[in-house]
C-alpha cells in the first residue's frame, strides 16, 4: 500500500511540474500515443464556467459526475443548488475535468491506455487544486461538492494535496472500490451493483477495445478514467489526513458504485467526517444534502 501511495504522489508531482512549465500555454502537446495529453493554461479562470459575473464571498466548486466529455452547466435558477437555504449568498462554479477540458482524449490513434488515464486523473486533481487556491487567495470561503465521479475527484485531491477548502461534500462515492468493478473498468466496461449495493454484476454488453467508433472511444475513456481514480485504496491514502471538514453521503442501495462497507464508514468517522446514509439511490444523495442543510445539521453551512 505504501508503494501505491508513492506512485500516486509521484504522478501528482509530475503533473504539477508539467503544468507549471512556461512552455505549457495551450491545452496539450502531441505525444506518441496519438492524442494530446492535457496541459493547463496560465489563466486559471479557464478551468471552470459560471453564470455569475460577480463572485460572492462563498464559492461552491461543483465537481460533476460522469466522467462526461462535455461540461454542461445550466443557468443558476435551473440548478439543484437553488433548493439550498440562502441560495443567493453563494456563487457556483462548475469545474472542468481533463476529459471535458480536452476533447482530444477521444481522438487516440491506437488506444487510450491505463497509464494515460492515470495522467489525466492527476491533471483533474490539479485543476481542483488550482481552483481552490485561486478563490482562497482572494479571500473567499470555498466549499467543494462532488457527486459520483466528482466524489472520487475530491478523494484523489485530498490524497495528493494539502486541504485548502473550508468544506468538502462527497456524494455517492466509495473509498475502496470493489476490485471486480475496477477490472471491468480497465477493460472499458461499466458493470453495476444489485440493489443491495454489495453484489457486483458484470457488463452484459462489453465493448471491444479494438473498435474505433465514437461510442466505443467514449466508453473506453470514461471507464478507464473511472478505473484510474477508483483503484486506489483511499482508506490507506487518507489515513494521515484530517477529514473533519468532510461530509460524506452515500446510498446503501447504490447500483452505480456500490454501498460503503462498514469498514469504510468506520474509517470516515474515525477521521472526523460526518456520514449520512440515504436509501433513495445513487442519484438522490443530493436530496439528503439539501435536507440536512435545511435542518442545520451541516457544520459551517
Amino acid at each position: 500500500m505504501d508503494y501505491e501511495k508513492t506512485i500516486m504522489l509521484l504522478m501528482a508531482a509530475f503533473v504539477l511540474h508539467c503544468c507549471s512549465s512556461k512552455e505549457s500555454t495551450s491545452i496539450g502537446s502531441q505525444t506518441a500515443v496519438g492524442y494530446e495529453r492535457t496541459q493547463l493554461p496560465y489563466d486559471t479562470t479557464q478551468l471552470w464556467i459560471t453564470p455569475d459575473s460577480l463572485i460572492r464571498e462563498l464559492v461552491i466548486i461543483d465537481c460533476p459526475g460522469g466522467p462526461d466529455s462535455i461540461l454542461e452547466f445550466q443557468s443558476r435558477d435551473q440548478q439543484r443548488y437553488r433548493y439550498l437555504p440562502d441560495y443567493s449568498r453563494f456563487s457556483i462554479v462548475s469545474l472542468y475535468q481533463a476529459q471535458s477540458f480536452n476533447s482530444s482524449l477521444y481522438q487516440y490513434a491506437r488506444v487510450f491506455t491505463p497509464e494515460d488515464a492515470a495522467y489525466e486523473v492527476a491533471i483533474t486533481s490539479e485543476m481542483l487544486h488550482r481552483a481552490i487556491a485561486y478563490f482562497k487567495s482572494r479571500g473567499k470561503k470555498v466549499y467543494v461538492v462532488g457527486s459520483s465521479y466528482g466524489a472520487f475527484v475530491i478523494q484523489h485531491y485530498l490524497a495528493n494535496y494539502e486541504s485548502e477548502a473550508d468544506l468538502y461534500v462527497v456524494l455517492s462515492g466509495r473509498l475502496d472500490m470493489d476490485q471486480p468493478m475496477v477490472e471491468e473498468n480497465l477493460q472499458g466496461n461499466s458493470g453495476r451493483f444489485r440493489e443491495d449495493g454489495r453484489t457486483y454484476v458484470p457488463d452484459e454488453d462489453p465493448i471491444a477495445i479494438t473498435d474505433r467508433d465514437q461510442d466505443t472511444r467514449e466508453d473506453l475513456v470514461c471507464n478507464r478514467l473511472k478505473a484510474a481514480i477508483g483503484q486506489a485504496r483511499y482508506t490507506d491514502l487518507l489515513a494521515q489526513k484530517n477529514l473533519s471538514n468532510v461530509i460524506y453521503i452515500y446510498a446503501p442501495n447504490d447500483e452505480q458504485v456500490g454501498s460503503l462497507r462498514e469498514e469504510e464508514i468506520a474509517f470516515l468517522r474515525q477521521k472526523g467526517a460526518l456520514v449520512f446514509a440515504d436509501d433513495r439511490g445513487h442519484g438522490k444523495t443530493w436530496q439528503r444534502l439539501i435536507d440536512e442543510v435545511g435542518k442545520g445539521k451541516i457544520p459551517g453551512w
